[in-house]
């Protein structure tokens, strides 16, 4: 899901020419990037070896 994100907000920064769209696009990116590890790490918490 956070992948969709990351794609979505890279075609919004892409396609753009306002500097703000850019900016928020390129925020979102940065947020769902940062889910990844978060997401491997909760998985690797609770789920058993």
């Amino acid at each position: 899901m956070a992948s969709h994100r990351s794609l979505i907000a890279a075609e919004n920064s892409a396609l753009t020419s306002d500097l703000l769209t850019m900016t928020a696009g390129r925020t979102l990116q940065g947020f769902a990037m940062s889910a990844i590890p978060l997401g491997i790490g909760l998985m690797q918490d609770t789920l058993p070896p």
